[in-house]
């Protein structure tokens, strides 16, 4: 009995340990975001004996349920917090006060549901992800599965402990005088910020994936660039590693198109987020050189952090992006070094390349509202400055007597 056991637990540990392919690699994040609701609900084995994620009835209805019950419970625990802590301020800490207490769970609902509504999409580019690397291994071109398996695992739950952290000084900050609400807390703000920051580390593990593959061919073309290309076996190469690029190309696509709203959101969130802290914390800092009675030393540590980590949070998406960007470019920086002067079919498919390369116009988009790279996050910084002293400018002035300022 107790060797069948044993045989049991190792036969598991090889099938959780195991590294073939590009579900073995995101097996980490399927299992930290499966009972958030916002990731494929089961795998199956399709009729080619290949594995693939699928969507179901009961994994909808879980989502949906989740979503009810979660959104029932916040409104209760927000009215029981404002009964007991609620305290009357200017008009621009109530409104962001409002804000920060709806803005995230409303970007939650509207995440888990768009990713539910863009399974498909999903699901069908990570099977064409899963085709490219059949097709790399075919031209014997090796993937480090085990080796990006274990940086996600490693990201995956280090966001978790980051949000937790975090979590706890915002919880110590805004309710260590209430006791009873501090259970409440862990749901009502923790839960929407570890799905919100799930969603997006969905989406910069996916652009790092399809990074890597581009890596890939960019390699493999500079290989072909150092060597003379004679014959038919070079125009096989290189219409091999063009057909990936476009397959590429089009998984790239495919993610885009699912993450597309949800990340337009998350960064509109996230911008918000960024000067309401930002605020909070440049308000904290004047009361302390100032002196007042109300400063609060902690309390504007614990916002610093929480801007930079908006900060840091737009900077990760926005890199990754341009990241991929280039190394999607890039290929047409390798193909012109390749020798064209030997095979006329060499030159052709070049062209072929190059010209595929320039009508792609490779690029990640936030819904079509805007380009996803670091022109978009130095924007941010600067128009988060602009915001910032309009509210400290507003916030003086209701700081202000009443007759001073009628005169």
């Amino acid at each position: 009995m107790l060797s069948s056991i044993m045989l049991v637990l190792k036969e598991l540990w090889k099938r959780v340990t195991r590294c073939d392919d590009i579900y073995d690699v995101l097996f980490p994040l399927h299992l930290a975001t499966k009972p958030f609701a916002i990731s494929p609900h089961s795998m199956i084995m399709d009729h080619l004996k290949k594995r693939k994620y699928s969507v179901s009835i009961l994994g909808s209805c879980y989502s949906l349920v989740s979503i009810m019950l979660f959104t029932a419970y916040y409104v209760f625990a927000v009215e029981e917090r404002n009964r007991i802590s609620y305290q009357e301020t200017n008009k621009i800490t109530n409104a962001i006060d409002a804000y920060q207490l709806y803005g995230a769970v409303i970007v939650m609902i509207l995440a888990v549901v768009l990713n539910g509504l863009r399974q498909n999409t999903l699901i069908e580019a990570v099977s064409k992800i899963d085709d490219i690397d059949a097709e790399f291994a075919h031209n014997r071109i090796s993937i480090e599965y085990k080796t990006s398996r274990n940086y996600i695992a490693v990201y995956v739950y280090c966001i978790q402990l980051l949000f937790i952290g975090l979590e706890y000084m915002n919880c110590s900050m805004f309710l260590r005088q209430i006791f009873t609400l501090s259970d409440m807390c862990l749901l009502m703000c923790y839960l929407p910020l570890l799905v919100n920051g799930f969603v997006e580390c969905q989406f910069i593990i996916y652009l790092l994936l399809l990074r890597q593959r581009f890596s890939i061919i960019n390699h493999e073309l500079e290989c072909l660039s150092n060597v003379v290309l004679i014959g038919g076996k070079g125009v096989n190469r290189l219409i091999t590693l063009r057909r990936m690029h476009e397959d590429l190309c089009i998984s790239s696509r495919m993610i885009n198109e699912t993450f597309a709203l949800q990340i337009l959101i998350i960064i509109g969130n996230t911008f918000v987020s960024f000067t309401t802290h930002a605020y909070y914390c440049f308000d904290g800092f004047v009361r302390i050189s100032l002196e007042e009675p109300d400063k609060n030393v902690y309390n504007t540590a614990t916002t610093a952090a929480w801007t930079l980590f908006k900060l840091l949070q737009l900077f990760a998406v926005t890199f990754v992006c341009t990241s991929l960007t280039n190394e999607a470019n890039s290929a047409k920086n390798f193909i012109y070094k390749i020798d064209r002067s030997r095979n006329q079919n060499i030159s052709a498919q070049i062209t072929i390349f190059s010209k595929q390369i320039i009508h792609w116009d490779f690029k990640i988009c936030a819904f079509g509202f805007f380009n996803l790279d670091l022109t978009l996050f130095y924007s941010a910084v600067a128009s988060a400055t602009a915001y910032l002293f309009i509210l400290l400018q507003l916030d003086i002035a209701n700081r202000q007597p009443e007759n001073t300022i009628i005169q």
